[in-house]
């Protein structure tokens, strides 16, 4: 009985420390990395698009 009691208190010791980890290691430099990660991803999207806009206008300006 003592061996089972062991394991179902390390069990839950053990399930609660990788939640209680899991939110400091994405805090301080890996927010800030993730962060310019979505800037870069949303700032080559945009110029995506003012390129297209642009060849638009340029095919226009032809015919």
């Amino acid at each position: 009985m003592d061996s089972n009691e062991f394991p179902k208190t390390i069990n839950t010791t053990h399930t609660e420390q990788p939640v209680e980890l899991s939110y400091p290691v994405i805090v301080p430099e890996v927010q800030q990395v993730l962060a310019e990660g979505s800037i870069a991803v949303i700032t080559i999207l945009c110029l995506a698009v003012l390129v297209h806009q642009i060849r638009l206008l340029v095919e226009a300006s032809k015919s």
